[in-house]
């Protein structure tokens, strides 16, 4: 064969060979879909119908589930919104953010801690990317001066915006956000969190004329709650009403979430997300609200991705994740690199779902005590580093946490205390924290006057503002 036409040959399978590897390549990398991340404050997975509420109080949510996957023991790690939502947007625990403290009095954020800027987001590591960000939240802890902004385009926050309101906001963006080419959309939905609005035509469905609000506190905030818990602890009758009001907030949210992906005309599919920062407590440990402990009433939370695409749809996920998981979820799912550092895991990678239950999870919580979590293999052990007390429960036979095994099963408690005592000492701290509207002594006096910071008693938790134990990493 002649060399030119010999090289002439090879030259043209060169050409070839690169422009297959080229198509392979662009066939192989995934496309920039929108996301939609929604998280409903306050909202405990066993009142989410399919989790398997007795009430129907979820069907739009329901439906995503149908078409997509349930995860269906999510853990929050703490157990109230500043920690759990900063560890969300960073994939970091609270203890390495530092945010794990504040208060909302008179519609002001007081002695929160600032999310260091850096730390890389969620919002800022799809905008570098290309993504357009947007954020709408209607809790005052996520208000851009403490961080919660960082990364987003275009941000709104205001307390107690209901849904409705909030979905106004949203769709008033509606035509930036389809000539966004990709975009990135948080909304924060504050209603399921008291006070507990009595919502119809739900609230009729489950109190059955049973109780008003003149009968009784039922929608008041959370502070007039729980100086009448004695009451409630003697009237079942009422405190049953402040549920059916929580359980109609989550049939209000629910509607209004299907009433914005609707109104949204969204053309092509998105990576959606629901889920939740922390539950609520409504007795089950003597105490109204949350922030008090880490019991799976305040940090198991309903986790539902819908993919792009019919990828995995009707799928249950048993094993234990966090919500630390969805910023390395979102980022494999486009296939963005994970910025270095981050505690969680892409829970489609690496046959993500697939895996039994090999990892542990944690969750935490410093408002009042000082307590810490661990999750393995469907057990839970629980530190409380005030008290000095422990608890274990298998979660598989007693899910609600009534049975303390640490009398009978010893050598398990001290393996997942060694266990949780490891990542105690392995995970990064916090270095430097900054406060924003740090309360003067005039305001921690008003504060202390209202309720909202009380002396600390061995029957009572501590306040965040009078100066929780510290926790010794040497313990």
């Amino acid at each position: 064969m002649p060399k030119k036409r010999l090289f002439f040959l090879m030259g043209f399978a060169a050409v070839c060979l690169a422009g297959l590897v080229a198509i392979i390549a662009v066939c192989a990398a995934p496309e920039k879909r929108n996301v939609i991340l929604i998280t409903i404050e306050t909202l405990r997975a066993d009142h989410v119908s399919c989790y398997g509420y007795h009430r129907t109080t979820t069907p739009y949510i329901d439906s995503l589930a149908r078409d997509g996957v349930l995860f269906k023991n999510a853990i929050s790690p703490s157990s109230w919104t500043p920690p759990a939502m900063a560890s969300m947007m960073t994939s970091l625990y609270p203890m390495s953010h530092g945010v794990t403290s504040g208060i909302i009095a008179d519609g002001e954020a007081f002695e929160q801690e600032v999310l260091d800027d850096g730390f890389s987001t969620l919002a800022e590591s799809l905008r570098q990317e290309g993504y357009t960000t947007f954020g709408a939240v209607s809790n005052v802890h996520l208000q851009g001066d403490l961080g919660f902004s960082q990364g987003f385009d275009y941000y709104y926050c205001r307390l107690l915006d209901d849904a409705a309101t909030l979905n106004e906001r949203v769709l008033s963006w509606k035509n930036v956000l389809k000539e966004s080419d990709p975009f990135f959309l948080w909304v924060h939905y504050f209603d399921p969190h008291d006070p507990y609005f009595q919502r119809d035509p739900w609230f009729d469905e489950y109190a059955s004329g049973r109780c008003r609000p003149a009968e009784g506190p039922y929608t008041e905030w959370m502070l007039p709650l729980q100086q009448n818990v004695d009451v409630f602890k003697k009237n079942t009758a009422a405190l049953q009403c402040l549920i059916d009001g929580y359980d109609s907030e989550i049939n209000y949210v629910d509607a209004h979430i299907q009433k914005l992906i609707h109104g949204l005309e969204l053309d092509d599919p998105c990576l959606l997300i629901v889920t939740s920062d922390h539950g609520e407590e409504f007795l089950e440990r003597g105490y109204l609200g949350h922030g008090q402990s880490v019991k799976q009433e305040l940090v198991h939370v309903p986790l539902i991705v819908r993919m792009p695409g019919a990828g995995h749809r009707g799928k249950v996920v048993e094993r234990f994740v966090s919500t630390l998981d969805i910023m390395p979820t979102v980022l494999g799912v486009l296939g963005i690199e994970n910025p270095s550092g981050i505690a969680g895991s892409d829970l489609f990678g690496n046959g993500g779902l697939a895996q039994a239950r090999e990892s542990a999870v944690y969750s935490d919580v410093s408002k009042w005590y000082v307590i810490k979590a661990v999750l393995h293999d469907g057990f839970k052990y629980i530190y409380n580093y005030c008290r000095k007390q422990e608890e274990l429960y298998d979660l598989e036979k007693d899910p609600y946490e009534k049975i303390n095994l640490v009398p009978y099963r010893p050598e398990l408690a001290g393996q997942l205390q060694q266990l949780l005592g490891e990542w105690v000492h392995s995970v990064p701290k916090a270095q430097k924290v900054e406060k924003k509207a740090a309360a003067s002594q005039a305001d921690l006096e008003k504060l202390r006057a209202l309720g909202y910071i009380t002396d600390v008693s061995e029957d009572r938790p501590r306040s965040c503002s009078t100066g929780v134990c510290h926790f010794d990493t040497a313990e």
